[in-house]
């Protein structure tokens, strides 16, 4: 009443004292939660720049040309240039450095290590997957054309609506140390396996788009990139086994027991039985078929998202979002899974041709 008065009047005396006495109400009893003058120029620092929106829109352009380009080259059969792979890692290892320094800010600003929420495990993700693009991207570019796809998916998803980029402060419970281990293990091995879903979805592409004249190169190519899906598989399985066990030394300690089957525990054991079988694929005689191991590779995928996403929405427990029991499952999903289907059908019948011919 005291400020819509000094509007008019134009006399803010009384509104600055009020505000003062706030001010120093709040430093005596609340001093421990205030944040410090380099606290409140970094929050700005941050909330000014916007790094992660910037980021995911040059990803996503560069991850798409770089991948046109890969196509291209592959398909005529030509190598991919030199320094157009080196431009590319450049970019990346700018972008990776971009996004590590918004997380920093943000965790210098928190107090906590950003992964408590979906918008700061997608952030997250995205640093992951351009660490592995670059790490990799020497043996196979696309992989580096990937990770900036992945990239660019992961903040997209982090800047929807039903994602909170606001920094607050952490319940009770997450207020561990075990949750930063845990979370940051297991989402690691998601970050390993969306990368080996997109080698995966390339390499049943080529399998598809592939001509009797260039096919002998393209499985050659395609057989490169199934064995680094193996490797890529099983680092990533060692580290979901490993975040599930840290994950419920985090339960004993908040709730005092180790495993309760909660939907997303039972969930994430479904997840490491699924991968634990097909990275052991090879071992059975049937199967031991590179199109299988890629078919598999794919389509295992869909248990992180039950794991990640579906769980919070469609099934009620403790990682559940709120109203979780009573989400419907959208009708462009069915239309999305559906059209994948026809996609693995229709290169695995190419293949057979091809193979056959």
């Amino acid at each position: 009443s005291e400020l819509s008065s000094a509007k008019e009047s134009g006399d803010y005396i009384q509104v600055n004292r009020y505000y003062h006495a706030l001010k120093k109400y709040q430093e005596s009893v609340g001093s421990e939660i205030m944040l410090s003058p380099g606290e409140i120029k970094a929050e700005l620092i941050y909330n000014r720049s916007n790094v992660f929106d910037r980021t995911k829109n040059i990803a996503g352009l560069a991850g798409f040309v770089m991948l046109i380009f890969y196509f291209v080259f592959l398909l005529k059969g030509k190598e991919f240039k030199k320094w157009f792979l080196i431009s590319f890692q450049v970019l990346t290892l700018v972008l990776l450095l971009v996004i590590i320094f918004g997380f920093s800010l943000r965790w210098f600003i928190s107090g906590y290590i950003p992964v408590s929420n979906s918008y700061e495990v997608m952030i997250f993700l995205s640093g992951i997957v351009l660490l592995a693009g670059l790490a990799v991207s020497r043996k196979q570019p696309v992989i580096l054309a990937l990770s900036l796809i992945l990239a660019f998916t992961f903040l997209f998803v982090a800047s929807m609506n039903n994602a909170n980029p606001e920094i607050g402060n952490l319940v009770p419970v997450l207020k561990s140390y075990w949750l930063s281990i845990h979370v940051a293990v297991i989402t690691s091995s998601y970050a390993l396996f969306a990368m080996v879903m997109m080698m995966a979805f390339v390499n049943l592409i080529l399998y598809m788009v592939a001509s009797p004249s260039k096919f002998e190169q393209i499985i050659k190519n395609t057989e490169q990139m199934s064995a680094m899906i193996q490797v890529m598989m099983i680092v990533g399985l060692y580290l979901m086994t490993i975040g599930t066990i840290l994950g419920a030394v985090w339960a004993n300690e908040s709730w005092g027991r180790y495993w309760g089957w909660d939907p997303k525990e039972t969930w994430a054991l479904i997840s490491i039985l699924v991968y634990a079988f097909v990275g052991h694929m090879r071992l059975i005689p049937s199967l031991k078929n590179e199109f299988w191991t890629n078919m598999a590779a794919f389509w295992a995928f869909s248990s992180i998202l039950m794991t990640f996403f579906g769980v919070n929405y469609f099934l009620s427990g403790m990682h559940s979002y709120s109203g979780a029991g009573e989400a419907t499952v959208p009708g462009w999903l069915w239309i999305v899974v559906t059209c994948l289907i026809i996609f693995t059908i229709f290169s695995s019948t190419t293949m057979l041709i091809l193979r056959g011919t």
